[in-house]
Protein backbone atom coordinates (compact mmCIF):
# COMPACT_ATOMS: atom_id res chain seq x y z
CA UNK A 1 0.00 0.00 0.00
CA UNK A 2 1.07 3.34 -0.50
CA UNK A 3 0.57 6.94 1.19
CA UNK A 4 -1.61 9.39 -0.23
CA UNK A 5 0.56 11.44 -1.10
CA UNK A 6 2.42 9.39 -2.99
CA UNK A 7 -0.61 8.05 -4.84
CA UNK A 8 -1.38 11.95 -5.76
CA UNK A 9 2.02 12.24 -7.19
CA UNK A 10 1.67 8.85 -9.59
CA UNK A 11 -1.29 10.44 -10.74
CA UNK A 12 -0.29 14.03 -11.25
CA UNK A 13 2.96 12.62 -13.37
CA UNK A 14 0.53 10.19 -15.47
CA UNK A 15 -2.22 12.09 -16.24
CA UNK A 16 -2.89 15.78 -17.97
CA UNK A 17 -5.90 18.34 -17.89
CA UNK A 18 -8.01 17.71 -20.38
CA UNK A 19 -8.51 20.26 -23.34
CA UNK A 20 -11.23 22.95 -23.17
CA UNK A 21 -14.35 22.88 -25.17
CA UNK A 22 -16.93 25.36 -25.66
CA UNK A 23 -20.42 24.36 -24.19
CA UNK A 24 -23.55 26.63 -24.55
CA UNK A 25 -24.30 27.72 -20.71
CA UNK A 26 -27.79 24.96 -21.27
CA UNK A 27 -25.18 22.08 -21.91
CA UNK A 28 -22.38 22.99 -19.81
CA UNK A 29 -23.97 20.79 -16.62
CA UNK A 30 -20.76 18.96 -14.66
CA UNK A 31 -18.47 21.37 -16.41
CA UNK A 32 -15.83 23.09 -15.03
CA UNK A 33 -14.56 26.72 -15.98
CA UNK A 34 -11.35 26.43 -18.17
CA UNK A 35 -10.92 30.41 -16.81
CA UNK A 36 -12.06 33.17 -14.77
CA UNK A 37 -14.89 34.88 -16.06
CA UNK A 38 -15.97 38.74 -14.92
CA UNK A 39 -18.96 40.72 -14.71
CA UNK A 40 -18.93 43.82 -16.08
CA UNK A 41 -20.80 44.71 -12.80
CA UNK A 42 -22.18 43.76 -9.68
CA UNK A 43 -25.65 42.10 -9.37
CA UNK A 44 -27.60 42.16 -7.51
CA UNK A 45 -26.77 45.72 -7.35
CA UNK A 46 -27.16 46.30 -3.45
CA UNK A 47 -26.50 44.16 -0.37
CA UNK A 48 -29.55 41.95 0.12
CA UNK A 49 -31.33 40.18 2.80
CA UNK A 50 -31.04 36.31 2.77
CA UNK A 51 -33.72 36.24 4.98
CA UNK A 52 -36.89 37.88 6.54
CA UNK A 53 -36.05 40.07 9.58
CA UNK A 54 -35.40 43.81 10.72
CA UNK A 55 -32.85 45.95 9.11
CA UNK A 56 -31.09 47.80 12.22
CA UNK A 57 -28.25 48.64 13.62
CA UNK A 58 -27.00 46.66 16.01
CA UNK A 59 -25.04 49.02 18.72
CA UNK A 60 -28.48 50.14 18.82
CA UNK A 61 -29.84 46.49 20.55
CA UNK A 62 -26.86 45.56 22.32
CA UNK A 63 -27.40 43.91 25.58
CA UNK A 64 -31.72 43.70 24.51
CA UNK A 65 -33.66 41.00 25.94
CA UNK A 66 -36.97 39.72 27.59
CA UNK A 67 -36.53 41.23 30.41
CA UNK A 68 -34.71 44.20 28.76
CA UNK A 69 -36.59 44.89 25.88
CA UNK A 70 -35.06 47.76 23.09
CA UNK A 71 -38.07 49.39 21.25
CA UNK A 72 -36.90 50.87 17.64
CA UNK A 73 -39.38 52.50 15.25
CA UNK A 74 -40.39 50.60 12.29
CA UNK A 75 -39.87 52.10 9.12
CA UNK A 76 -42.55 49.87 6.58
CA UNK A 77 -41.27 47.18 4.48
CA UNK A 78 -38.20 46.50 1.94
CA UNK A 79 -39.74 43.58 -0.59
CA UNK A 80 -37.27 42.19 -2.74
CA UNK A 81 -37.69 44.40 -5.62
CA UNK A 82 -38.22 47.40 -4.25
CA UNK A 83 -35.75 50.28 -4.75
CA UNK A 84 -33.90 50.90 -1.77
CA UNK A 85 -35.22 53.13 1.19
CA UNK A 86 -33.85 56.36 2.49
CA UNK A 87 -30.86 55.56 5.21
CA UNK A 88 -31.83 54.78 8.70
CA UNK A 89 -31.61 57.02 11.55
CA UNK A 90 -30.82 56.43 15.32
CA UNK A 91 -33.80 54.03 16.84
CA UNK A 92 -34.75 53.63 13.48
CA UNK A 93 -35.47 50.03 11.48
CA UNK A 94 -37.06 48.53 8.76
CA UNK A 95 -38.96 45.14 8.16
CA UNK A 96 -36.51 43.36 5.04
CA UNK A 97 -38.25 40.47 2.92
CA UNK A 98 -35.79 37.69 1.68
CA UNK A 99 -34.35 39.45 -1.14
CA UNK A 100 -35.01 42.77 -0.08
CA UNK A 101 -32.51 45.75 -0.04
CA UNK A 102 -30.66 45.69 3.22
CA UNK A 103 -31.62 49.69 4.25
CA UNK A 104 -28.59 52.06 4.21
CA UNK A 105 -26.88 52.16 7.88
CA UNK A 106 -28.32 48.86 9.17
CA UNK A 107 -25.47 46.57 9.89
CA UNK A 108 -27.32 43.60 10.78
CA UNK A 109 -30.99 41.74 9.65
CA UNK A 110 -32.39 40.24 12.74
CA UNK A 111 -34.40 37.37 12.44
CA UNK A 112 -38.07 37.96 12.34
CA UNK A 113 -38.51 35.11 14.75
CA UNK A 114 -36.28 36.65 17.29
CA UNK A 115 -37.96 39.95 17.41
CA UNK A 116 -41.80 40.93 18.89
CA UNK A 117 -43.46 44.07 17.33
CA UNK A 118 -45.33 46.28 19.81
CA UNK A 119 -48.32 47.96 18.22
CA UNK A 120 -49.77 51.20 19.02
CA UNK A 121 -48.05 53.76 21.94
Amino acid sequence: MISPQAALRLILKNSSPLPSVRRPLHKALGLVLARNIASPSDYPLYDVSAMDGYGLKTPEIRGASASQPVFLKVLGSQKAGDPPAPPLKAGECRRVMTGGVIPSGADAVLERERVAEKKGP
